[in-house]
Order: structure tokens, then C-alpha cells, then sequence
């Protein structure tokens, strides 16, 4: 066992090496897939800040490991919106696969279906089933994007929420990817999130006691 870096213990209440371990159970049997980091001296698990200063954060209401302390505290005001009817079927994680097509192809197809004469004889009709095969045939998968929390609200529509401390060029390309592929804008709520009525909700937690506007 070699320490690499150091971490803050919540168990020691102090900095201690840690090193990469896989977690288990009282018997020693292993109980995960993945190495995780653990405190050398405690052997408890922490966490360590990405390169941005994002702490992994282990929510005190389902038990999920969040990749920093702020998507960790928007969750109780989400639990708390839809323990009161403001959203519904709230998830975790949620995988979109963002991709695109040729553009030159689909520029042929507009300029084909634009002409004045365009179906005026029986060969247009097959003309255009060979350019729109061709801008399926280019059809590339980009990458993938993982929002953070996908939930309904109470008109129905499929809301796509992204909590960022700080907005990278990737997650900028991929915002406008999820506009281009699924017609989806993410919302970036802010640490008071969107409006909502959380009060009585019978959740604990930051931001779930008042009514808050705004959210973008």
C-alpha cells in the first residue's frame, strides 16, 4: 500500500494520505467493482476535489455519491418539489446520445425539395428518398451527455437541469449539441434553483424552506 495524495478526512477531522483500495464489507470480502480512495491511516473512504475543486458529496437523502457539494445540495430541493406535486418522476444521471448529420446532404435535400418543379415528374419522388438515405447514412454519434437531474414540471415538459460551478468549452459544445439533437435547453439553476414551494414538504436540507424565483 502506497499513500499518493492527501485528502481531507471527515473521520480523522484532519488531512491524511490516502491510497486506492476497493471497498469492503466487515469480512474483508469485496464488496465493489472499482478502486476508490481511502484514507491510509482510518482506512475510511474520502474524497478528493477534481481539477476544478469539485468534492465528491454523498447525499444525506438517497445515499448517491454526487460529483460535487453543489449538485449534492440541489437534490434536497428537487425531492422536496416533487414530494409536493411542483415536478414529477425526477431521475438521476440521465444519458443523452447526442449526434449530427452531414450538413452538405441535408443542404442538398433543402435545395432539391425548394425548387419550383420539384415532384412535377414521377422521378422526384425517388430522388428524394436517395437524398434523404444519403443524410441517413451520415448520421455520426458526437459523445454523450449525462445530465445531472431530468424531471417533469407541472405543464408537462421534460426539464434538463445541469448544475455547473463552472461552464468548460466541452459542456458549451455539448449545450448546443442537446438544442441541435433533442431540442432540449439545459437549465443551470443557481444555488437558490427555480421557483418553487418546498415548505412542509417533510424534507430537510439547503434551499427546501422558501419560495425562490428565478433559477437560470
Amino acid at each position: 500500500m502506497r499513500a499518493t495524495k492527501f485528502a481531507f478526512c471527515a473521520k480523522c477531522n484532519q488531512e491524511r494520505p490516502t491510497f486506492k483500495d476497493y471497498l469492503r464489507a466487515p469480512e474483508n470480502k469485496k464488496i465493489s467493482r472499482c478502486k476508490v480512495t481511502m484514507c491510509a491511516v482510518c482506512r475510511d473512504r474520502v474524497f478528493v476535489a477534481n481539477k476544478y475543486g469539485a468534492i465528491k458529496t454523498k447525499s444525506l437523502l438517497t445515499n448517491r455519491t454526487f460529483d460535487s457539494k453543489k449538485e449534492a445540495r440541489r437534490e434536497p430541493a428537487l425531492v422536496a418539489m416533487e414530494n409536493v406535486g411542483v415536478i414529477h418522476g425526477l431521475r438521476y444521471q440521465v444519458p443523452y446520445r447526442l449526434d449530427v448529420y452531414s450538413v452538405h446532404a441535408v443542404d442538398r435535400l433543402i435545395d432539391f425539395l425548394e425548387r419550383p418543379d420539384t415532384f412535377d415528374s414521377p422521378l422526384d419522388r425517388a430522388h428524394t428518398q436517395a437524398l434523404i438515405k444519403e443524410i441517413r447514412r451520415s448520421r455520426q454519434k458526437i459523445c454523450n451527455y449525462i445530465a445531472d437531474f431530468v424531471y417533469t414540471d407541472e405543464n408537462g415538459n421534460e426539464v434538463v437541469e445541469d448544475v455547473k460551478g463552472r461552464a468548460t468549452a466541452i459542456y458549451r459544445m455539448k449545450k448546443k449539441l442537446m438544442v441541435a439533437c433533442h431540442d432540449v435547453e439545459i437549465v443551470e439553476p443557481g444555488d437558490t434553483g427555480v421557483q418553487q414551494r418546498a415548505r412542509g414538504a417533510g424534507v430537510r436540507g439547503a434551499h427546501t424552506g422558501s419560495r425562490f424565483k428565478g433559477g437560470g
